[in-house]
């Protein structure tokens, strides 16, 4: 096991997380995380991170999904204007990959 620690946090990785391929420590961490607390969700972007974290039962999230939550929660005016300014700002892309319409509705439902 590697110990993650700074003046805040300590926290335990298990053996099974770190020797995920092709995750980041980053991934490792916030997957690590989640589980530790029994989180809700854990927020990862990635496809390799998302895909590591459903195989251990975790429910994901991406960036885009919270500013999707945000709007229908009324917090933010719209959505195109901030995932462009990430594009832009941060190199942020989103995958042209299609979702199902069903999944959709549920997960603007925060089902």
């Amino acid at each position: 096991m590697i110990v993650v620690a700074d003046t805040s946090v300590s926290l335990t990785i298990p053996e099974d997380v770190r020797r995920m391929p092709r995750l980041d420590a980053g991934e490792i961490a916030a997957i690590a995380l989640a589980m530790e607390i029994a989180a809700d969700a854990v927020l990862i972007d990635e496809t390799d991170g998302r895909r590591a974290a459903h195989r251990l039962g975790l429910t994901t999230i991406g960036v885009a999904g919270i500013l999707v939550r945000a709007h229908a929660a009324g917090l933010l005016s719209a959505v195109s204007p901030v995932l462009d300014q990430l594009q832009q700002k941060a190199n942020f892309w989103l995958s042209v990959r299609p979702m199902p319409l069903s999944q959709c509705f549920r997960f603007l439902r925060g089902a």
